[in-house]
């Protein structure tokens, strides 16, 4: 949504020419990007000479980022198997489905569950995962903004804030409270076992849940350190067209883009035998099965010696009585 260049540039054209010529470039390339404006900064200021030493978009610049993630509402509610496994039918539930007011409570606290200081290690590939300085993340902010419908369809608007994320990790922890959602797994519990380091029921592998769709997702704002580039994106013409562009090109590509990924991700997590919904609620039930059994065989010992004191007792008040 918004472009910052943290390099110098060599342009013998006006600042203003060279932005309106960028995006003819762009706009010729079939892009949907645009190049809002564009500031020079002193050559000896402090600023400059630090954007000039640092690496192009370091995080060093950043306080926080804040993405948005626009979805189907319906995948934040427990979707029936036949419906799972029926293509038309999933489709129609898509357009009917509203969330009540209990669902969303429910998905709240799941997404919830994400806003913390940890480390977010299962969230990442385990190659890219070596490479970090370090995999603690914070998350602030990770909950559902608004409910909008559009061409017939509910969409949930999820915000995601945090000081910086690692490659999938936000698709990941999305990935994962649809899963907690669809499986009816405790929410704290099993994702606090993912932070831990051990996997989830019937699983060999902590990250072995399956990543949420990119199309859903973008970058909505940074939050920079240096109140001369806030000023700069905050000016109100330049918050005009940033507002104007993601209303006009960004949330309609989400929209007609996002549908038919999630449509095959909430199908392959739980509509076939292999689906990681199956695999846990299978886990579950055989699990629910062990202790019951477990329990009847305990109760069963416990029984026994209650029974032989009750015939000792029996025996007793007898013999008393031939006494008397």
């Amino acid at each position: 949504v918004v472009v910052v260049m943290m390099k110098r540039i060599a342009c013998l054209l006006q600042l203003s020419a060279f932005v309106a010529r960028l995006n003819r470039c762009l706009k010729a390339s079939k892009h949907s990007l645009e190049v809002i404006a564009m500031r020079q900064f002193e050559m000896e200021s402090r600023l400059s000479r630090q954007l000039a030493s640092k690496k192009f978009y370091s995080p060093y610049f950043i306080q926080s980022r804040r993405y948005k993630y626009i979805i189907p509402s319906f995948v934040l509610a427990l979707v029936q198997p036949d419906i799972v496994a029926d293509p038309q039918k999933l489709h129609a539930h898509m357009k009917t489905a509203r969330l009540s007011e209990q669902q969303l409570a429910h998905a709240q606290e799941v997404l919830s569950c994400f806003q913390r200081h940890d480390d977010f290690k299962a969230f990442t590939e385990d190659a890219k995962a070596e490479h970090y300085y370090q995999t603690i993340r914070e998350v602030f902010c990770l909950q559902v903004k608004e409910l909008v419908c559009h061409d017939k369809i509910e969409y949930a608007v999820i915000q995601i804030e945090g000081k910086g994320f690692m490659y999938l990790q936000i698709r990941k922890m999305i990935g994962l409270a649809i899963l907690i959602i669809q499986a009816g797994l405790a929410p704290r519990e099993n994702i606090d076992r993912v932070f831990k380091g051990m996997p989830l029921p019937g699983k060999d592998k902590v990250s072995s849940f399956r990543v949420a769709p990119a199309e859903p997702l973008f970058l909505e704002y940074i939050d920079f350190r240096y109140d001369k580039i806030k000023d700069f994106l905050e000016e109100p013409g330049s918050l005009q067209k940033n507002e104007a562009f993601k209303r006009t090109c960004i949330i309609p590509h989400v929209y007609r883009q996002s549908v038919k990924p999630i449509l095959n991700f909430i199908t392959e997590l739980s509509g076939c035998t292999s689906g990681d919904v199956h695999v846990l609620r299978k886990f579950m039930q055989e699990e629910k099965r062990r202790l019951s059994q477990a329990g009847v065989a305990r109760a069963s010992r416990d029984r026994e010696p209650r029974e032989q004191q009750d015939l000792i007792e029996q025996e007793e008040q007898a013999q008393a009585q031939e006494e008397k």
